[in-house]
């Protein structure tokens, strides 16, 4: 019989293989479906942040190219009712078969205060990228609550993924504590691999944040490279989180490989 720690290892390496899908581990996905209807395919994307904006709905043709249906500035749960809107349409008026891709970035199972905090760090962030020297963007986001409640002391995990260009250049998560009126960030983490030693001919080649506890427990899926093999591993780690933006290992680095 599997253990509880065993199966949470099984769903945090489940996790880490849906993100590894195009081997970019290091970025969270956000909503995406797959339209087809005969020998038309289509892909609704809600991407967040946008190219040009917080969040953008767009639509993707076989050919590549790429229409901007809605988009926001303010808050970015007009997005996801959007794609829910247009995903409808293709289905009920259009005639297409819909079809959900991983959608790991944990954004739409934030409750709604959670979202207002992550769209005002977000936009901060963006902000900050665009006046760094040299500039940033943010390419993506991971988030992570400890609880769906808008009545509770909360935590609230932002990872943020920079890059230049299409190169990726590091990622820094914030620890945000929420009493229910305010918030502020507890910590900032960068670089969450840079946590994860290297074992022998086994590299840490990125992490991403799982879930984050009531008292500050940060769990994190790794994906690993077996040098010498060339396999590929898959695996996590639990840490506590500090002021000073340091993390303290509250477990052992467990991983598999295929």
């Amino acid at each position: 019989m599997k253990t509880a720690q065993t199966q949470k290892l099984i769903a945090l390496i489940s996790l880490a293989l849906l993100v590894s899908v195009g081997n970019i581990f290091n970025l969270a996905y956000a909503l995406e479906y797959e339209c087809t209807a005969q020998n038309d395919q289509r892909f609704i994307s809600l991407e967040m942040p946008g190219e040009e904006h917080l969040c953008e709905v767009s639509v993707t043709l076989k050919n590549g190219q790429r229409d901007v249906k809605w988009y926001a500035n303010s808050e970015s749960a007009f997005c996801t009712e959007k794609i829910a809107e247009l995903k409808g349409k293709y289905e009920e008026l259009w005639g297409f078969t819909c079809a959900q891709w991983p959608d790991t970035d944990g954004i739409d199972a934030l409750n709604k205060r959670h979202r207002v905090i992550l769209d005002a760090e977000l936009k901060k962030q963006i902000a900050i990228g665009k006046k760094s020297n040299p500039s940033y963007v943010i390419k993506a986001v991971k988030a992570s609550a400890s609880t769906d409640s808008t009545e509770n002391l909360s935590l609230l995990a932002l990872q943020f993924f920079k890059s230049k260009g299409e190169k990726p250049i590091e990622d820094e998560t914030h620890i945000i504590h929420d009493n229910g009126v305010s918030w502020f960030t507890h910590s900032r983490v960068k670089t969450l691999a840079s946590y994860i030693p290297d074992e022998n001919e086994y590299k840490v080649n990125s992490a991403l944040i799982s879930s984050i506890e009531s008292d500050g427990t940060l769990e994190v899926a790794t994906m690993v490279s077996d040098n010498k093999n060339q396999q590929n591993c898959y695996g996590a780690q639990t840490f506590l989180s500090n002021v000073d933006g340091s993390l303290v290992p509250r477990s052992p680095h467990r991983f598999v490989c295929q």
